[in-house]
């Protein structure tokens, strides 16, 4: 089965850095599907994308002087409309999952859009929400 594989960057939070960090990826070609932005109170802060090649761009960083490192996200298929985000929301209460870091991807034209979650198991989570029937990306 193939796996959603999120990118992280961690940066100081400073005019520029996503700015050097967006142009390394483009010069690769690399696609950036999703994009969140966490900061600390120390300054730094971490930089996740989705992209369309996730071994390139990992390679494409380091080679460029940033810390990054890949990881294994859920994506859940959400219904793109008012209350699909609290059906999913409500199901992983339901079944007491807790959500470490999340956010939303909207693939193509608003024809599919997922929540992206980190979780401690995610093969124990995608077991539980199937049987709740939730579709996962990729379909």
């Amino acid at each position: 089965m193939k796996t959603l594989r999120q990118l992280s960057v961690f940066a100081e939070n400073k005019p520029g850095k996503i700015e050097k960090i967006t142009k390394a990826l483009a010069d690769a070609g690399i696609n950036i599907l999703a994009i969140s932005i966490t900061t600390t109170t120390e300054g730094f802060g971490a930089i996740k994308f989705i992209v369309d090649n996730s071994n390139l761009a990992l390679e494409t960083l380091k080679q460029n002087g940033f810390t990054a490192t890949l990881n294994e996200v859920l994506g859940i298929k959400l219904q793109d409309k008012p209350g699909g985000l609290y059906f999913v929301t409500h199901l992983l209460t339901k079944n007491n999952i807790n959500i470490e870091n999340a956010h939303v991807f909207v693939d193509g034209h608003r024809e599919k859009a997922y929540l992206l979650v980190e979780v401690e198991d995610i093969e124990d989570v995608k077991d539980r929400l199937s049987r709740e029937g939730l579709l996962f990306y990729p379909e």
